[in-house]
């Protein structure tokens, strides 16, 4: 695994690890974000680690994890979908 890939996945892992703090605390809408966030640097290390360009944008990340989850077996059909949610961020959800 290349060393970019790795720390895509680790910043995945503290992601997830603070969306698991935010439930432990009743902050439902800060783990979802955080969840979120996992799944996009998840999705950041399968680009990488096949393409070895780095998708920075969430379109760029959308439409090429699209891309590589067509030709790749062991992905579940709903993790695609997941990258194309974009979860609102705090500023949106204060407005409301």
């Amino acid at each position: 695994m290349r060393p970019e890939t790795e720390a895509y996945l680790e910043k995945a892992r503290r992601c997830l690890s603070n969306a698991h703090a935010n439930l432990g605390i009743r902050l439902a809408n800060d783990a979802g974000r955080n969840a979120y966030l996992a799944v996009f640097h998840a999705a950041q290390a399968l680009i990488f680690e096949r393409t070895g360009k780095a998708a920075k944008s969430h379109r760029g990340v959308q439409s090429e994890f699209h891309r590589l989850a067509r030709t790749t077996r062991n992905i579940d059909n709903s993790f695609p979908a997941l990258v194309v949610r974009r979860y609102p961020d705090r500023r949106e959800d204060d407005m409301r």
